[in-house]
């Protein structure tokens, strides 16, 4: 028996072969866009500068803004509107829920780079092929004209 067995030699290629776990394909793109490479996050930065968004910050950063662009407030229910609320900073303690989605419409449309450093109110601008000298004030105001 182990002599038959020692005399038996496969080599290891076709031996992975047979296991499937030789040449196989890697996939392009990691699963579910997180593998943090250079060319998910200029996919994304040019996905948030189609849909109006800021493209300053991580992955998860630019993931999360897209996935709550996305958001229907319709079918919501209260408390759901009042976390999305909550989330952004916005004051939802007696408001009613039409209320709230009005304000979530304008957050998302007005005040999209209230919530930025300096550093990256610069960065939306030099991205956006504005000028990037100035103070807060002047580059917010260039930034809602663009």
């Amino acid at each position: 028996g182990a002599v038959a067995a020692a005399g038996e030699y496969v080599p290891a290629a076709r031996f992975f072969e047979k296991a499937g776990m030789w040449f196989t394909k890697r996939p392009k793109k990691p699963l579910n866009g997180q593998g943090g490479g250079a060319g998910d996050i200029v996919d994304l930065q040019k996905k948030c500068l189609e849909a109006g968004l800021p493209v300053s910050g991580t992955i998860n950063e630019l993931m999360e803004r897209m996935a709550r662009q996305r958001i229907k407030t319709k079918k919501m229910v209260s408390k759901d509107v009042q976390r999305e609320c909550d989330l952004l900073g916005i004051n939802s303690t007696y408001l009613t829920k039409v209320e709230m989605v009005r304000d979530l419409k304008d957050a998302a449309t007005m005040n999209k780079f209230k919530n930025l450093s300096m550093k990256d109110v610069m960065f939306e601008c030099t991205y956006r092929g504005l000028d990037s000298n100035g103070t807060r004030e002047q580059l917010m105001a260039r930034l809602s004209t663009a």
